[in-house]
Formats: C-alpha cells, sequence, structure tokens
C-alpha cells in the first residue's frame, strides 16, 4: 500500500449552502515530507510542487465509492480578464468526511491542538527504487483525468499540544490587568534608564581623558 505524507500548515474553513457547497469545507497547504518523492511520467515530481489537501463533508453511505482523491493540476494561464487567476502545476488532495468528523477536526484546530500531518493511502502509485518506500512513480494518463483514487487517511497530531483556549475565556477579567500600568511604567523607566547608559560611559571616558592630560 503505497501512501503520501503531507505536512498542513495555515488551514482555513468555509460553510456553504447550495450544491456541492453544502455543508462545512476545511482546506490546508500541504507540502510533502523531505525524504518523499513521486516523480511523474513528465518527468517531474510531486515533492517540488504546491500541493493543497482539502476535506469537504458530507452525510450519508457512499459505498464503495473512495475516500476521496489525489489530483495532478496542469499549470493554466488565467483569464483575460482576470476572474480566472493564474495558476502554476501543482497538486491536491480531496477527501470527504461525516460533517461531525470534520467539525471536531477544526474544533481542535481552533484549539491549538490541530493536525501536523496526514498519511494519504493512494493504492495506485507505484513504489520506486529505494527501500523505505519513500521513491514513487506515477504514470500520468494521457487524457485529462490525471487523478488516483484514496483509499484512506490518518492523521497525525502534536504530543504536546498548545493551552486550550475556553471559549468563555475571552468574557473573563484579565488577572494581570491591575498591575498592567505599574508594569508598563517600570518598562518606560527601564527603556530611559538604557539611554542614559551610553551617555553616562561617555561622559567617564571624558572625565578620565582630561585627568591624565592635567598630569
Amino acid at each position: 500500500m503505497a501512501y503520501l505524507k503531507l505536512w498542513l500548515s495555515e488551514c482555513s474553513s468555509s460553510f456553504g449552502v447550495g450544491g456541492y457547497r453544502d455543508g462545512w469545507q476545511a482546506r490546508w497547504n500541504a507540502k510533502m515530507d523531505w525524504l518523499e518523492s513521486v516523480k511523474l511520467s513528465t518527468g517531474k515530481n510531486l515533492a517540488d510542487m504546491r500541493g493543497i489537501f482539502s476535506i469537504r463533508a458530507f452525510d450519508g453511505d457512499r459505498g464503495e465509492e473512495p475516500l476521496g482523491f489525489l489530483h495532478h493540476i496542469e499549470p493554466y494561464p488565467g483569464s483575460e480578464d482576470g476572474v480566472v487567476k493564474a495558476s502554476p502545476e501543482h497538486y491536491s488532495v480531496e477527501v470527504l468526511l461525516p460533517e461531525k468528523d470534520l467539525v471536531e477536526l477544526l474544533r481542535l484546530e481552533r484549539q491549538g491542538h490541530g493536525a501536523t500531518n496526514v498519511s494519504v493511502d493512494v493504492p495506485e502509485l507505484q513504489y520506486g527504487v529505494l527501500p523505505d518506500g519513500s521513491d514513487k512513480k506515477w504514470a500520468l494518463a494521457e487524457d485529462a483525468n490525471q487523478s488516483l483514487p484514496v483509499t484512506g487517511i490518518t492523521f497525525w497530531f502534536p504530543t504536546q499540544p498548545s493551552e486550550v483556549v475556553d471559549d468563555d475565556d475571552e468574557h473573563k477579567p484579565d488577572p494581570l490587568s491591575k498591575v498592567s500600568a505599574e508594569v508598563e511604567a517600570i518598562d518606560r523607566l527601564r527603556g530611559d534608564l538604557s539611554k542614559l547608559v551610553p551617555w553616562i560611559i561617555g561622559m567617564m571616558i571624558v572625565i578620565a581623558i582630561a585627568s591624565v592630560l592635567r598630569r
């Protein structure tokens, strides 16, 4: 079973109504692990390209359909009127998850527990020559359908997540608010003293030189 390990960053989410936009969607920037390589039949490598990992919520039974797809997207120049932006060659992984699972992932993301990377099972990728499996190959189809099915994903989370932010924390009084003015005054005094130090040192040097000359 071939798989990709993708590092995730810069999560964004949206909620839509109507058609394929229904429900929650999430998107991350993705970058392959530094040991990973997916060499295309064109001679290029997915590891050198921009990556996107996205999830769309769904409800119901999908039967035997794959969880999602790995796509290779050719570069396109954009429209002359600027409505469609130009985009370089890149890849994307798009998967479907039950809405409750996606909402939980977004909750963890908001609280600082978000996934750092994800393993994506792509059975139709072929392994290369390296014994550790990090080297893979993808013979792109000659038609426009340059996609491979994704059959599973595994999210990985930090072992020491940052402090959880409670929903009501923003309404609680700041325990340092009573002394904040004093702290600011001390900081200003330290700043003023730090500005005087070079002047004092300079004066001491001038006095020492003057004493030597009088002798």
